[in-house]
């Protein structure tokens, strides 16, 4: 159960991601949402402890998200990002050169298809974060759709995960 609403990110620890959301004047609230994961993630950043976990809500549609300026960096402990589907919710780079997603803590991921439209860069990168968890994630059309490259004794879970048509599906390293 979360609260829903104008209740602010901070008191709910969900922020909301819609089509109709907007950047610019959106605060993350139920009613209120953002329209992009990058909006999303950096809001997250700033505010996700281990101790004070956020979960981002993603609400079905196509989402095409900037990566001009280099991958959508998850930096901060304790992220969640929930799809309302994984055939509902789909998420693309605006640059498929550019590496996609990078993530350097522990993070569940659940109900999202990520596909690029050209398998030129990385789709997500995992650099440390030990015990992170994908749910029902498809990754489609990414030169490296996976890259696990963290520390030694790191361990990720994939659960009903599909990778189609990435040049390399998953690279693990130590």
């Amino acid at each position: 159960v979360t609260e829903g609403g104008s209740v602010l990110p901070v008191a709910s620890e969900t922020i909301y991601v819609t089509k109709y959301g907007n950047d610019i004047t959106g605060d993350g609230s139920f009613d209120n949402p953002y329209a992009s994961l990058a909006k999303a993630i950096n809001t997250a950043n700033g505010l996700a402890t281990s101790s004070n976990p956020i979960t981002i809500e993603i609400s079905t549609g196509v989402y095409v998200e900037n990566n001009s300026a280099g991958p959508l960096a998850i930096t901060a402990n304790g992220i969640s990002i929930v799809g309302a589907s994984r055939n509902g919710v789909l998420i693309i780079p605006n640059t498929p050169i550019n590496n996609f997603i990078t993530v350097n803590n522990p993070i569940l991921v659940a109900d999202i298809t990520f596909q690029s439209p050209a398998p030129l860069a990385t789709g997500i990168t995992l650099s440390a974060g030990s015990l992170s968890a994908f749910e029902n994630v498809r990754i489609f059309n990414f030169l490296i759709g996976l890259d696990c490259i963290g520390a030694p004794n790191n361990s990720y879970g994939f659960n009903s995960c599909t990778f189609i048509a990435n040049a390399t599906a998953m690279n693990v390293n130590s």
